[in-house]
């Protein structure tokens, strides 16, 4: 997890913020303006990734990049099981692109989302 530690580009941290609204992606809580935000890598496992084929700038771009709170960074990081169910963190390698991430702000609607290269959310998978 050590290349994470650099953080994402300042021009990717930007991408996601504004595709998620300046929303934490996982609970919807406000990050603008919070030292909390944190742009966190979805797929954890760089080199595993990269030996299965994806390319390295989609590894280090907002398909592979998510917006969380304090308290959701925190889980995330502690791997918890329900943000990994939801498609916030993965644990092995493997393509950003194709992991589906189910956000639901506010607690009952749910939308199930693939995070594209350019910053946007699909509503269906890539092909």
């Amino acid at each position: 997890m050590g290349a994470f530690r650099k953080g994402f580009p300042a021009q990717v941290q930007r991408l996601v913020r504004h595709r998620a609204d300046y929303r934490c992606e996982a609970c919807g809580a406000w990050v603008i303006g919070k030292s909390g935000g944190a742009c966190l890598p979805v797929v954890r496992d760089v080199a595993g990734s990269e030996s299965a084929g994806v390319p390295a700038d989609v590894l280090a771009g907002a398909a592979n990049a998510v917006l969380l709170c304090a308290p959701c960074t925190a889980r995330a990081e502690a791997l918890d099981p329900q943000l990994e169910a939801l498609g916030f963190r993965v644990r092995g390698g493997g393509d950003p692109r194709r992991v589906p991430m189910t956000m639901s702000w506010d607690g009952v609607d749910q939308r199930t989302v693939w995070r594209s290269p350019d910053g946007r959310y699909l509503t269906e998978p890539p092909a």
